[in-house]
């Protein structure tokens, strides 16, 4: 009798042990990353001016970012490592830059990142508030102008496409 209970409790372990490595991770970006954009193969950075906080790809100091899981599979709150309080927000008011939001477990500060094909290794950053809308920066194309923002997907005037370096 010990011998079936001890068979028994053993396949049970081995079949959740199986199963366990079997799920997907639903969360595969979490952690610490830096964000560049392909076109202008600058970094977003935090941006600190007095009382304002934000994101930006030109000005700023700290670039890497910290990608919180959000609370449905693939979806992810982006923060600076440099401030860890200010979060990425689809209702920013930055004329060129992002400004950023104390945690409002808001979905307008939830993100998804998704591949620009299937295997890439370069990415779009898009709001899960409005999935119209992505993130995008423009840099040097208009004299000594530079903008990031959260904005329709066009790949022709603004720069949408990052890769994400550990």
């Amino acid at each position: 009798m010990k011998k079936i209970i001890v068979f028994f409790v053993a396949s049970c372990m081995l079949f959740l042990a199986c199963k366990k490595e079997e799920n997907p991770n639903s969360h595969p970006f979490a952690g610490e990353w830096k964000l560049k954009s392909v076109g202008s193969n600058q970094y977003l950075k935090y941006y600190l001016s007095g009382s304002v906080t934000g994101f930006d790809i030109y000005s700023g100091t700290e670039s890497t970012m910290k990608f919180i899981p959000g609370n449905t599979d693939g979806t992810y709150f982006i923060v600076a490592t440099a401030n860890i309080d200010k979060y990425m927000d689809l209702d920013n008011l930055g004329y060129t830059y992002l400004t950023s939001h104390n945690f409002s477990n808001s979905n307008t500060q939830l993100f998804t990142v998704e591949p620009i094909y299937k295997g890439a290794d370069r990415y779009y950053i898009r709001s899960m508030a409005d999935t119209s809308m992505y993130l995008v920066s423009d840099y040097g194309n208009y004299g000594r102008a530079t903008t990031t923002a959260l904005y329709p997907l066009n790949l022709t005037d603004w720069d949408c496409i990052w890769v994400l370096e550990k």
